[in-house]
């Protein structure tokens, strides 16, 4: 009988457990563009609500409400304007895998749409881009997407409000 070590075999199991779906895959995670009204329909009230807020010349400027939801193993974070998802932010306790992070970039527009951007240290941080200019950014244990909206209103001109946001992101 061939006996190996039991670290051996519970390193086994938990390459495999990583290497399983995030979630249910008859449970659709959160997109952008979806609406407050979708996202509480699918998850329940939020556990947490809170402003988006970014500071400018001296001054603290609300972008948007920030919604915050547990999914099996997941922490989603959703950034609302005007109504509709701008921003999310997946994190979970382990690192996501490469199937993981194909799910969710799949989830949010397709696979095949996102340009993956060239990385110094691939290992540590990958970066993708959209055809519509949306990105999404990996950071080990979290991947982030963002619309060009929300990035206008983060990083855009000062005073940028969320009706110069809708107008400056048509452009």
């Amino acid at each position: 009988m061939n006996r190996r070590p039991l670290h051996f075999r519970a390193t086994i199991l938990l390459t495999l457990a990583a290497a399983l779906p995030i979630s249910n895959p008859n449970r659709a995670l959160a997109q952008l563009g979806q609406t407050e009204a979708q996202l509480t329909a699918r998850y329940g009230k939020p556990v947490l609500r809170s402003a988006d807020m970014i500071a400018e010349q001296g001054k603290v400027q609300k972008i948007g409400d920030r919604l915050s939801f547990r999914v099996d193993d997941l922490n989603l974070t959703a950034v609302m304007m005007s109504g509709h998802c701008v921003s999310l932010r997946y994190t979970r306790t382990g690192i996501l895998t490469d199937p993981q992070i194909r799910q969710l970039l799949e989830l949010n527009g397709g696979f095949t749409e996102w340009r993956e951007q060239k990385s110094t240290a691939p290992r540590i941080f990958r970066d993708w881009k959209r055809s519509d200019e949306a990105i999404a950014a990996w950071r080990q244990h979290t991947l982030t997407l963002s619309t060009p909206a929300y990035e206008i209103a983060r990083d855009g001109p000062p005073g940028a409000t969320e009706r110069d946001v809708a107008t400056l992101s048509k452009l």
